[in-house]
Parts: structure tokens; sequence; C-alpha cells
């Protein structure tokens, strides 16, 4: 009878374990970052990306599009120290900070490359160098958005429903195809992603065997990814209200969940 009763407390301690690794955490609102510009286009639409300066403690936003549109510095409460009249001066996608050469970098558009903006003491940016020696696109697709991978020195892209590793070489390792919970259309491609899901971007967060997430912009959920094979670990639940566009406006950075709200022009951290 003792047996019974242990064999049923390590079973239920068990089952208790795994539905609290696949329980959603509910993220609550904890930061705004408001852009310059006005909306409507001329200064810019769609949010590229967010990244954080450890050292300075600076975050960074873009936006996607345009070389003419604004890229602004914030402060750890949100404010803006920047000029507004800053500008990417590079067709921007992805942006990340790297700690190696405590520069801001990024991705662009197509055959664009990767830049390198050095940074004055204040961590406000300069003109935009090319990261790469030769031309090509580095990176899946035209409107590929990187995150960046500190510890790997890898910026990651999204592909369909797999994730796709470069360097400043290329093209490196395998592709980890995610299992995402969304189903596709019966006409959909096996290595397509569901519409229900953000298509550009993935985002990294450095969290073992949760590394990857991609947002279902259904559910409102971030769903996390084992980056070893792929396979569905966790999820992160938003508000009702988050922002849930089909592309870009998504970001992962100072351990934040980051989503752009296109109509305010504001980025919103959640927690």
């Amino acid at each position: 009878m003792k047996n019974v009763i242990l064999s049923f407390v390590l079973l239920m301690t068990i089952s208790s374990f795994s539905y609290a690794q696949k329980s959603s955490k509910q993220l609550k609102k904890v930061l705004e970052l408001a852009m310059p510009g006005e909306a409507g286009g001329l200064d810019g639409t769609r949010g590229a990306n967010v990244a954080y300066n450890p050292f300075l403690k600076r975050y960074y936003a873009a936006f996607a599009g345009n070389v003419g549109y604004p890229l602004a510095v914030f402060d750890l409460k949100g404010k803006m120290v920047s000029e507004s009249d800053l500008k990417t001066q590079a067709d921007i996608r992805g942006l990340w900070f790297n700690p190696v050469t405590k520069t801001l970098q990024g991705n662009c558009y197509s055959d664009g490359g990767w830049v390198n903006y050095p940074l004055d003491k204040n961590g406000i940016p300069d003109l935009p160098t090319s990261l790469l020696d030769e031309t090509g696109m580095y990176q899946p697709d035209e409107q590929s958005v990187g995150t960046f991978d500190a510890k790997l020195k890898t910026v990651y892209f999204l592909s369909g429903n797999s994730v796709i590793a470069y360097n400043m070489k290329g093209l490196i390792g395998k592709a980890v195809q995610l299992n995402p919970l969304a189903a596709l259309s019966e006409d959909a491609e096996p290595d397509e992603l569901s519409s229900s899901y953000n298509n550009t971007t993935v985002i990294f967060t450095g969290i073992p065997k949760q590394e990857f997430g991609i947002y279902n912009t259904d559910t409102r959920k971030i769903e996390l990814y084992n980056r070893a094979n792929g396979v569905y670990a966790n999820s992160w639940q938003l508000p009702e209200d988050a922002p849930n566009y089909s592309d870009f406006n998504l970001a992962f950075c100072n351990g934040l969940l980051w989503l752009f709200d296109q109509e305010t022009r504001i980025w919103y951290a959640y927690k």
C-alpha cells in the first residue's frame, strides 16, 4: 500500500512539474519608449528592434523601412536622451548591442549587409559603417530581423518555421526547425509558419532550453522553444491590449519583451 501511495505522489509531482514547465507566465507592462516623429509613414511606421547597452545603460530603438527614419536613444526610465532628428542612416531591420566592440550593430534590408554604429561617450550613435568584407544577403530573406547571441557571436533569423544562424562569414550550422503550436492551413507547405505568428522576427532569450521565442498574435503569447531541438518549452502570456502585428514590432533585450504600437509610436516593455 505504501508503495502505491509513494508511486501516486511521485506521479503527481512529475505531472505538476511538467505543467509548471508548460504553463504561461503572465507578463505586465513595465516601461515605455516613445519614438520621435509623426505617424503617417514619413517618419516611419514599423518598429524594427530594440537593443540595450549595459555599460551606459541605454536603450536604442529604430524604425524599419528607410535610411531617413528615426533612431532614438533612451535612459533606463524611458526618457529620450538623443536629439529628435537622429536618423538610422541605414535601412535597418535587426538591431543589437555587441558587448565586445561596445558598439551598436544591425542588419539591413535585403543585401544591404550588416552595419556598425560607433558610440560617443554618452552612447549616441555616429554614422554607420559596414561590418562585412563582402556584399551579399547575410540573412534568409529581404525582410529578416536579426537577433544577437553575444556568447556565441551569432545572429539568428526566422525563416518560415525555422531559425537560421549567421555570423560575419555567412551561414553557419544547421537550421533549427520549430514545432509551433498553431496549425498550418491545409494548403500550406510543411516549412511555412502559420499566419497566427509574427513572421519576420524571432527573439533570443538566452534562457537555457527556452532560447528562441516567436509571437502568436492570435493568443498574444510568446511561445518559447529549445534551441537544441526546436521543441516547445514554455510560453509568456501578454495582456489583451498588447500590440499584435504580423511582422516587425517585436524585440527582446535586457530581460524585457518589447512590442511596438504603430498608432501610438511607443515601444512597450513587458516583464
